[in-house]
């Protein structure tokens, strides 16, 4: 049978063990007669300290010990206490099953020994001491319990019966130095009168004057006894003073509120008591400096005169009171010196410890008294000036017992072990302060190879792009978050178990602030930029003035953390740390009047560029060179904030994909709706050929392209560095369908000087086997045709340097055994030759991730340039200027009978509010394009309507069904999923890389172009269309068939 301990199960066999008598022998002497055991003697100590235990639980002391010897740790120390509570939970807890077998094992033993009183007495002599063994057990887990009980008991409640267990203590010290000092002074008396009287009746003159000179050196040593004497008395009326104080103010609680009545007299009672002690501290520190009151020895008599020689017993006994007296006199200084230190020390802790009770009041106090004592009136103000007085006493003490304390610590010092210990410490933390340094100057480097290492290992595209902009974020306060490393490794690693020092927590509370303070401020330039560079280009003036201002804000916001660390270890949550929310509030008031001085232009030209007719725009340009202007300036900040926040706002909502997909729908629920409205819906009708050449999906030339091709410049800088004897490059271009690949590489050519060599080439043909790619770079390059790649290599460094440029590169490789032969011969061509040549090629992104994925640990191209989506505003602009070059206005008139975009359907007469709905409804086509600007153009275009002359007008796009796609079978999809992957396929290529029958590919793709989603060209090449590339693309990630 299992015994399962529980803590009522011991409690009661314990107690049934200790009331029931041990009984003796018939032939043993009686229990007086006897002599204490040690077992005895142990059992009888340890009784004592339950007894003393039990009492401080029900909150008396101790009688018979004190707590240290109690709990034999120091209990003013957190660290120590907390130690103590892990060591007695692990012993309490560890095999109570134990405890209970052993207390049920010594009740039967003593069970079976009272039944059996004829057992002999070996048996017996061996019984005794197991059940004693068994007894001490369980009295010493009873001990641990209420010890482990006291400890954990409020933190208030406990400090309390320390405190006066303290003052218990020391009121017995002095009762006995009273008396010692008492004892003395009369001994001091009547020696004194007996060495007069022996000057009195002296037989000669040198037995006079030796007789006289005792008394002297008596009456000396009894005005130091008296000395001592007085010092026990004013001791012991500070020790009554404190007491009483304590006594007074004990009902004080943070647990325990008291009624608002009483709370009120005693707040008021112990301001006065803190007017007292605060004089009584004062003079406490001025006493420190004073001079000594022990009394100097006087010229002591000569006692080597030669009328003394016959008297050689008096005289050395003279010569023992005068070091009695130079000992006590030296000891008494020290006394002094000590005391009257300690008495500083006492009362500043008084006045803290009164000054915490008064702060525990506050809050306890009636709602009058409460507005009367925090309020800007009489009483308030004389709070605050306490608190002052409070502070400039803890100024002068601070410096005297840091001072008292060093000298202790250089002592400990001395010895060899502490030393050792200390310098194993200083070692450790200069360590992990260079290691820091050396950390935070190589993190961002360490972010960026795990930034590239993630890029190339991590799938979908979309998690990749998440991870990729959290990275640069985390780039960008990697050194602030190394900083916050290093101070929580120094605090709450490696000084942890100093925190208890207020020095400690205060530092580390400072390091903290500084840390998060550093962090912010990099967080929030970083949350800047970003949203600002979305709306226009950050130069390094402005990106300089807004770090600057940020600065400034955040610095003040340091300053009002510091002070209210500061303001906290000094007083507590007083009334200078209440006040912290009035000084922050006036020092914001002036850092946002600094702010709004530095920004006055700014702000006042995005006013006017926002509302032109507005109410505040008149005043806002006469105000222009006035000092008035400041005022007009600020309500002008709060109108273009208020409308900066709600575009952030409604920019960043529409950034996320739950986002979109909900504007999709709600853009298909209006389709609907308008619809249902209209007697005629409105069906797309052929535009001008002009329009229609604007917006054609194309690549751009030069008259039609803006100027948005990321990297560009830096690209056309290394073509000339190649072409004056520099060093070429290979680099991919990658983007999604319509990104803008092609144009871009228009725009390379076009920007490269005329006497450079340079080829561009588009791969209309899939050719993946290494003969014909080295056929076709002969072909392209207009060199002698071979299928050796040393031979191409050779004759291209034979030729003078230039710049090739292949479009289509996803057509250089197939998804299949051996198609990546000829990209490979291509690879190793480019790379031997990018000494003379500038190797930049296009690919789609899944043929160029699927390329990436083949080979991981491999740096096959120089650079990486991705034509990531458009902004809004570069959509905005791309639509913007193809209607202006074919110089036709849209009308968005029509877009106001859908009340998502307009709350009525009333005419634009307004220009700005017909730019509003201009820019909304592009940035509507720039989302369901996904920031594409082939599939932006593409829906608006299919939005307008030709109404005569040179105007269209915008309807909502129509948008291709969701469910579409779910008419086909399995493997048709997967068809579809393969050309995707490889951007254009033909059926034979889609065979030979799905391994499907050459007719089903042929079949299947024949369907998809009947319904529209593909489009043919030349040699049977297929493409998904424009129109549906983004329905496409969105179902087969769905159905997780585009995989890498």
């Amino acid at each position: 049978m299992t015994i399962k301990a529980s803590w009522s199960q011991i409690a009661v066999l314990m107690l049934t063990f200790l009331i029931t008598p041990l009984r003796a022998d018939d032939n043993a002497a009686t229990r007086e007669d006897a002599v204490p055991s040690a077992q005895d003697v142990t059992r009888t100590h340890l009784q004592a300290e339950i007894a003393d235990l039990q009492a401080l639980l029900v909150g008396q002391l101790p009688q018979n010990a004190s707590l240290p010897a109690l709990f034999e740790i120091d209990l003013n120390n957190p660290q120590a206490v907390a130690q103590r509570i892990s060591a007695l939970e692990s012993r309490l807890n560890a095999e109570p099953d134990a405890a209970l077998k052993a207390a049920n094992t010594a009740k039967d033993k003593q069970d079976a020994k009272a039944d059996s009183e004829q057992d002999d007495n070996a048996d017996a002599g061996m019984a005794a001491p197991i059940a004693q063994a068994d007894q001490f057990v369980l009295i010493r887990r009873e001990r641990d319990r209420l010890r482990l009980s006291f400890l954990q008991l409020p933190a208030e409640r406990r400090s309390a019966l320390i405190e006066q267990d303290r003052l218990k203590r020391t009121q017995e010290a002095l009762v006995a130095e009273q008396a010692a000092a008492a004892a003395a002074m009369a001994r001091s008396e009547l020696a004194r009168d007996n060495a007069l009287a022996a000057a009195t009746a002296a037989r000669n003159d040198s037995e006079r004057v030796l007789a006289t000179e005792e008394a002297r050196l008596l009456a000396q040593l009894s005005e130091l006894s008296t000395l001592r004497q007085q010092w026990a008395d004013s001791n012991q009326a500070n020790l009554n003073e404190r007491r009483a104080l304590f006594a007074r103010y004990a009902a004080v609680s943070q647990q325990t509120p008291l009624p608002s009545a009483q709370a009120d007299e005693l707040y008021n009672s112990i301001r006065g008591d803190l007017d007292q002690l605060r004089v009584g501290a004062a003079d406490a520190l001025n006493q420190l400096d004073n001079a000594s009151q022990v009394p100097l020895l006087e010229e002591p008599l000569s006692l080597n005169d030669a009328r003394f020689a016959a008297h050689g017993e008096r005289v050395a006994r003279l010569l023992q009171l005068r070091l009695r007296i130079s000992q006590e006199t030296q000891a008494l200084r020290e006394r002094e010196r000590q005391e009257r230190y300690e008495d500083a020390r006492e009362k500043m802790t008084g006045l803290k410890t009164l000054q915490s009770q008064r702060v525990i009041l506050l809050s306890q106090l009636s709602p009058n008294k409460r507005a009367e004592v925090t309020g800007f009136n009489a009483q308030g103000m004389s709070r605050v000036a306490d608190e002052i007085a409070h502070v400039r006493l803890m100024v002068r003490w601070y410096p005297l017992q840091r001072t008292h304390d060093a000298q202790g610590l250089m002592s400990l010092l001395q010895n060899v072990f502490t030393a050792g210990k200390f310098g194993v410490g200083l070692l450790q933390l200069v360590f992990i302060l260079a290691l820091g340094v050396w950390a935070r100057r190589r993190s961002r480097d360490w972010i960026g190879k795990a930034r590239q290492w993630l890029s190339n290992h991590v799938q979908p595209k979309n998690l990749r792009l998440r991870l990729d902009r959290a990275m640069l974020t985390l780039t960008a306060m990697s050194r602030e978050l190394m900083l916050l490393l290093c101070i929580y490794i120094v605090f709450d690693w490696l000084y942890a178990p100093a925190q208890s020092i207020t020095e400690v927590a205060v530092l580390r509370k400072l390091a903290y602030a500084y840390g998060f303070y550093a962090l912010a401020l990099a967080l929030i330039h970083r949350v800047f930029l970003t949203a600002i560079s979305r709306y226009r280009s950050v130069t390094p003036e402005l990106n300089s003035k807004i770090l600057r201002s940020l600065r400034w804000v955040a610095r003040w916001a340091l300053v009002v953390s510091i002070y209210l660390i500061f303001a906290q270890a000094l007083l507590g949550r007083g009334a200078l740390y209440g006040i912290a929310e009035d000084v922050a509030t006036f020092g914001a008031v002036v850092v946002a009047w600094r702010l709004i001085r530095a920004w006055r232009i700014e702000v006042t030209q995005a006013y006017l560029s926002y509302s032109p007719d507005g109410r505040l725009a008149d005043m806002v340009h006469k105000s222009k060179g006035h000092s008035y202007g400041l005022v007009l300036a600020a309500a002008a900040f709060v109108i273009v904030a208020a409308r900066g926040l709600w575009t952030w706002v409604t920019d960043l909502a529409l950034g996320f994909e739950q986002t979109r997909k909900a504007l999709a729908y709600l853009f298909r629920r209006q389709l609907e709706r308008q619809s249902r409205k209209q007697a005629d819906a409105v069906e797309p009708t052929a535009l001008p050929d002009a329009l229609t050449e604007a917006l054609s999906e194309e690549p751009a030339d030069v008259t039609l392209s803006i100027d948005h091709f990321p990297k560009l410049d830096a690209i056309v800088k290394q073509a000339n560095a190649l072409y004056d004897g520099g060093h070429g490059a290979l680099i991919a271009l990658t983007g999604d369908r319509g990104a803008g690949k092609t144009t871009w590489l228009m725009a390379m050519q076009r920007h490269l000087p005329s006497d450079m060599s340079c080829t561009y080439e588009s791969l209309e043909e899939r050719v993946y086997d290494a003969d014909s790619v080295c056929r076709l770079l002969c072909r392209v390059l207009g060199i002698g045709e071979t299928t050796e790649p040393k031979e191409i290599i050779a004759q291209l460094h034979a030729q003078r340097p230039q710049v090739v440029l292949l479009d289509l590169g996803q057509n250089l490789m197939l998804r299949t055994v051996g198609g990546l032969a000829g990209y490979d011969v291509f690879v190793a061509i480019a790379q031997a030759t990018v000494g003379r040549v500038l190797w930049l090629v296009a690919f789609a992104s899944w043929p160029y991730e699927y390329l990436q994925r083949i080979h991981p640990n491999r740096d096959v191209y120089d650079q990486h340039l991705v034509l990531s989506p458009w902004s809004d505003q570069r959509i905005g602009e791309l639509i913007d200027s193809r209607m202006a070059s074919a110089d036709f206005t849209a009308d968005y008139d029509s877009l106001l009978s859908n009340d998502a975009l307009a709350p009525s359907p009333a005419s634009l007469n307004s220009e700005v509010e017909a730019e509003r709905i201009a820019d909304r409804y592009h940035r509507l086509v720039w989302d369901y394009a996904d920031g594409n600007p082939r599939l932006a153009l593409h829906f608006f275009r299919l939005s307008l309507t030709w109404t005569g002359e040179r105007r269209v007008e915008v309807h909502l796009f129509p948008m291709p069904p969701v469910g579409a796609l779910e008419d086909f079978a399995t493997r048709t999809h997967y068809v579809l999923a393969c050309l995707v992957q490889h951007e254009n396929l033909t059926a034979t290529e889609a065979s030979v890389s799905l391994g499907f029958p050459l007719s089903e590919c042929e079949r299947a793709l024949y369907l998809l172009h009947q319904r529209g989603f593909l489009t043919v060209g030349n040699a049977q090449r297929y493409r998904v269309s424009t129109h549906w590339n983004r329905a496409v693309l969105r179902y087969l990630q769905r159905k997780k068939l585009l995989v890498v």
